[in-house]
């Protein structure tokens, strides 16, 4: 089995806060289908982590499918015919979604707009709008 999960230098989930278990699979598989318990859940008890507030919101944010009325976040899989490798399976699951959740966008600075990107941009536009309407009727004047 598995211990602690670890994330990265930031993030590690002790076996405490987490529990893994499991149930019958679906699909193929022959007789080990009926008789096997192959699907995994790994499920971490988020709300009693020890997360900062503000990396708690991003993994709620960015996470948010996957939890329990609970506050729990539920990863599963039943991908392979073997316990082991779905509980690997969900391991990378967890890894995956929690490093992308991890990641800090960056704000977006206003860029400010300079008076001959101004003048050239209006220009454009003249011109396109005198094109159209160069395409409209032809009227006869007398």
């Amino acid at each position: 089995m598995i211990d602690d999960i670890f994330v990265d230098d930031s993030l590690t989930i002790p076996r405490s806060e987490y529990e893994i278990s499991f149930a019958k699979s679906g699909g193929p598989g022959g007789q080990n289908v009926n008789k096997l318990n192959t699907k995994v859940y790994l499920r971490w008890h988020i709300s009693e982590s020890k997360l900062d507030e503000s990396l708690f919101q991003r993994i709620e944010k960015s996470c948010y499918s996957y939890l329990t009325e609970k506050g729990d976040l539920l990863v599963s899989s039943e991908r392979f015919r073997t316990q082991e490798k779905n509980i690997q399976d969900c391991v990378e699951k967890l890894q995956k979604m929690l490093k992308s959740a991890l990641v800090i966008p960056k704000e977006r600075k206003k860029k400010k707009i300079t008076r001959a990107e101004k003048e050239k941009r209006l220009q454009s536009k003249k011109q396109q709008s005198r094109k159209k309407k160069s395409r409209g009727k032809i009227t006869e004047e007398h």
